[in-house]
């Protein structure tokens, strides 16, 4: 993935994480139980929220389909989808952090980056709109930065992770609220440069302490992550969570028991039209997932599977060039020279002037050839490179994704298109945070297949105009959490607070997209 690539991301974080503050948890008040499906039986309630001084959120994020960016989260606002054959799909490493003092119920059942399921185990949640207020706190400064690491001494199998403070520089004389971000590629580590993520470890929470200006009007925990503090019970050593195995394999379909050709892999595929839809005829109306299960017996992990609804974009977009757009349209006739420069002259005032409709076309980096023939669709290895061709294939493993071979002609996607009011708008659904029509959110045991039950899907699809329905995505999460204790907060005028315990979570994200639209 290239730089520009990663600046892109760097800068759609800090521009939009800021928002989260106005809710993405409702506050969830004194009662002593919470819903944990749809329905009111007493298998449906589970145990009351327990008040938790915040959350410390980090996961890899791999988007595994097109027309995807960070605004299918709901944490993010989205830049635009990426649809750069030479950068999608994208893998990446994220996470951000709140600590509240005082500890607040809300805390408990917040989702920042990676969704949040019931606490109780084979059971889901239907939600219209997850945003409200969190409740009357203050942020927590912990220093410069928090730290995520594995501890190894060597650097070719040290993780390191940064999640730097915003601001770095207080306003003097202000009540400022303080949350710790960081968003880079994910990297493997070598013997030079540490990588930023590792599988099946303990990684730990490293932060040096905060001593913020007198004049500023912000709580802190002055002592670093490692020290002993036993006003509040914790113990000398970095707070730990122990991060999921890899999440390998994974496939949906829309039916309760398929055969082996009715599974659709959660994988890169340019050519694809989507996950399997549950409203299909052909289907149970059912998102079946399944996946490798964990090796280790003992794992704590979960897995989150959900479906997010995207809304249609609102308002419409003239072309770049200024003037109302024309439909995307394949050109009849002979490809020659002329037909080119004919075929090029219109799409001027397309939306997307880069896609290419007509499949017998091919287009690559080096520009659209008329005259050649794509022979590189079939997902063969042709020039024994030891990588498929156009869309990529699996592996004799039966796990492994083999990557698209580079020197193929590719399919562009089209990310916009020309409405019946001449006007552009996104394809594939609203990505803005606030264009998310519902989601259904189910926690699984980790052991390798659930269905979300087609009374679950209705119950959200009855719920939401379907006319407001603009795409759907598929988010399945392999999580581990732990609670953990921090050293004890002082406020501004020097009180004393214990905020424990601490939300500290890890998880793999794989993000698909159903054929919605």
């Amino acid at each position: 993935m290239n730089t520009t690539f990663a600046v892109r991301l760097l800068a759609l974080a800090s521009v939009t994480v800021p928002l989260v503050l106005a809710g993405c948890a409702r506050d969830t008040g004194e009662a002593g139980v919470k819903p944990a499906g749809v329905g009111y039986d007493p298998g449906d309630l589970y145990a009351g929220p327990v008040a938790r001084g915040g959350i410390i959120d980090s996961a890899v994020m791999e988007m595994k389909g097109t027309h995807l960016d960070l605004g299918v989260t709901g944490f993010f606002g989205s830049a635009g989808a990426f649809t750069d054959t030479v950068n999608d799909p994208f893998k990446l490493v994220l996470g951000f952090s709140y600590l509240f003092s005082p500890a607040i119920l809300s805390a408990d059942e917040w989702q920042l980056a990676t969704p949040k399921g019931p606490d109780l185990v084979d059971a889901c949640l239907v939600q219209l709109n997850s945003r409200g207020p969190l409740g009357s706190f203050r942020t927590v400064d912990v220093g410069d930065s928090m730290v995520l690491t594995n501890g190894d001494s060597d650097p070719a199998l040290r993780t390191e992770f940064g999640l730097n403070r915003s601001p770095q520089d207080y306003p003097t004389g202000a009540s400022v609220s303080v949350y710790y971000s960081g968003v880079t590629n994910y990297l493997e580590g070598h013997s030079l440069l540490p990588g930023n993520w590792a599988y099946d470890e303990d990684i730990y929470l490293h932060f040096d302490g905060g001593l913020p200006p007198d004049d500023v009007a912000v709580a802190s925990i002055p002592m670093s992550s490692q020290q002993e503090d036993p006003r509040v019970g914790k113990e000398a050593g970095y707070p730990f969570v122990r991060s999921p195995e890899k999440l390998a394999a994974v496939q949906v379909s829309n039916l309760l028991d398929p055969e082996e050709e009715d599974w659709t892999w959660m994988r890169y595929e340019p050519t694809t039209s989507g996950l399997p839809d549950p409203r299909s005829e052909a289907g149970d109306g059912v998102i079946n997932v399944r996946w490798a299960a964990p090796e280790r017996e003992d794992t704590q992990s979960v897995v989150t599977i959900n479906l997010k609804l995207l809304g249609v974009p609102q308002e419409g977009s003239l072309t770049e060039d200024g003037n109302f757009c024309d439909p995307a349209t394949v050109l009849e006739g002979t490809k020659t020279e002329e037909w080119l420069a004919e075929y090029e002259a219109s799409k001027a005032n397309w939306c997307d002037p880069g896609y290419e409709p007509d499949p017998a076309v091919g287009n690559d980096e080096r520009g659209l050839d008329p005259l050649g023939v794509d022979t590189c669709k079939n997902g063969i290895d042709e020039d024994e490179d030891g990588f498929c061709d156009e869309g990529g294939c699996l592996a004799e493993d039966g796990v492994t994704w083999l990557l698209p071979d580079p020197d193929c002609a590719r399919h562009s996607y089209q990310a916009a298109a020309c409405g019946g009011d001449n006007l552009c708008r996104p394809v594939a659904g609203d990505r803005q945070f606030d264009a998310h029509q519902g989601d259904v959110v189910c926690t699984a045991a980790d052991d390798g297949e659930y269905a979300i039950s087609a009374a679950t899907v209705d119950a959200l699809l009855t719920q939401i105009d379907a006319d407001q329905i603009g795409g759907a995505v598929l988010m399945v999460t392999r999580t581990s959490e732990a609670d953990i204790t921090l050293p004890a907060v002082r406020d501004p005028v020097g009180n004393i607070d214990d905020i424990n315990p601490v939300r500290f979570r890890a998880s793999e994200v794989q993000v698909g997209r159903f054929a919605w639209e």
